[in-house]
């Protein structure tokens, strides 16, 4: 019988980050999330209302409307970003800028919001989907240790 523990979210976990590696393996970046949390789906939702606002105003006569959860790609991205910016990204290392200097999590952050940076965005997505996997490992490995014989 499936156990309730596999449909929920360790939220300890999530809140204080996860640090996990993304990227190629002999060369990976470690980025401290908290995992995919109502704050961030609140915050993408409202910045996604936001952005269809704007691109609508911008449109002309007959043009279709955006709507929040059909917005066009680069403002979908741009929403992605921001609100893992703001809602998910704790830290991160491993990842240097050009000049050899150590990106630091504000860089990170606004780096995220560049079109150029679209690899970047989806590691980022990587490492926030992974917080989740680790962290409900880390529940289960606690449920286990804890079980008296």
């Amino acid at each position: 019988m499936a156990k309730l523990s596999q449909f929920t979210r360790n939220t300890t976990a999530l809140s204080s980050g996860v640090s996990v590696q993304v990227g190629p393996a002999d060369d990976p970046i470690t980025i401290t999330t908290s995992g995919f949390s109502p704050a961030y789906a609140d915050r993408l939702w409202a910045l996604r209302r936001i952005a269809a606002i704007k691109y609508n105003t911008g449109l002309q006569d007959g043009e279709p409307l955006a709507k929040p959860n059909d917005l066009p790609p680069s403002l979908e991205d741009e929403c992605t970003a921001k609100a893992l910016g703001e809602k998910c990204i704790q830290g991160v290392s491993g990842l240097q800028s050009e000049d050899g200097s150590e990106i630091t999590v504000e860089q990170l952050r606004d780096k995220l919001l560049l079109p150029d940076n679209i690899p970047l965005l989806r590691l980022a997505l990587e490492a926030v989907s992974k917080a989740g996997e680790q962290a409900k490992t880390m529940q289960a490995e606690a449920e286990k240790n804890s079980q008296t014989p």
